[in-house]
């Protein structure tokens, strides 16, 4: 009996101790969207281009959520495009992109859901999509999403809302790699948010690669 008391007490220190770790990692995580929605306003936020794929990105960002999808019984599914060309980005912040898109649709995609990452060519640009399964957003919801402080909790998730920052910043990175997000969303059905990297960013990233080997 005594054995098993010490066992209960040693399994209730170790979920204390993993949800404090959740809660530090949360607030890192908010400390750094705030610091860089400082240097974005006071336009101090540099990229550090490096060719590299996207799909490397994709899957550091999948590898970043794990614990969190794992914590909200979600499945995390990666459906990576193998025709894609390098692309000149910041990895850390197009990373930083991705990873907030994959918690934002395990936040509201519903508990024990899927959340699909997919990569893809298109004509002009690689698009990468965020899917999730869950409640939607209502169509008056979506048009403001990406605005500082827009972002708001279906009602039916029983989850608060997040900050409002991090969609922003998914936003504005994107933006400063000359591309664009969206999200496309059908109320009960669940939610696509995409962002759309220009393949012309492809060019300069053969182009820093052809450089580095002429060095």
């Amino acid at each position: 009996a005594i054995f098993r008391v010490g066992v209960r007490k040693v399994v209730a220190v170790e979920d204390g101790l993993r949800r404090l770790r959740g809660e530090a990692d949360r607030l890192m995580g908010l400390i750094e969207d705030i610091l860089d929605l400082t240097r974005l306003e006071s336009g101090k936020l540099a990229l550090k281009t490096v060719p590299i794929a996207i799909n490397e990105i994709a899957h550091a960002a999948v590898e970043t959520t794990k614990a969190s999808a794992n914590k909200h019984g979600v499945t995390l599914v990666e459906e990576l495009s193998e025709d894609l060309p390098l692309l000149r980005l910041d990895e850390v912040k197009m990373r930083q992109v991705v990873v907030n898109l994959v918690v934002n649709a395990i936040k509201f995609g519903g508990e024990g859901g899927q959340v699909v990452v997919h990569t893809a060519r298109e004509p002009k640009y690689v698009r990468v999509e965020v899917r999730d399964r869950g409640p939607g957003i209502a169509p008056e919801a979506t048009t403001h999403i990406f605005e500082l402080f827009g972002q708001a909790a279906p009602e039916d998730t029983g989850r608060e809302s997040g900050a409002g920052i991090g969609l922003h910043l998914v936003k504005r990175i994107s933006e400063l790699h000359g591309g664009h997000v969206g999200v496309n969303s059908i109320p009960g059905e669940g939610s696509i948010f995409w962002v759309r990297l220009p393949l012309a960013l492809a060019e300069t990233a053969e182009q820093a690669s052809r450089e580095r080997a002429a060095a």
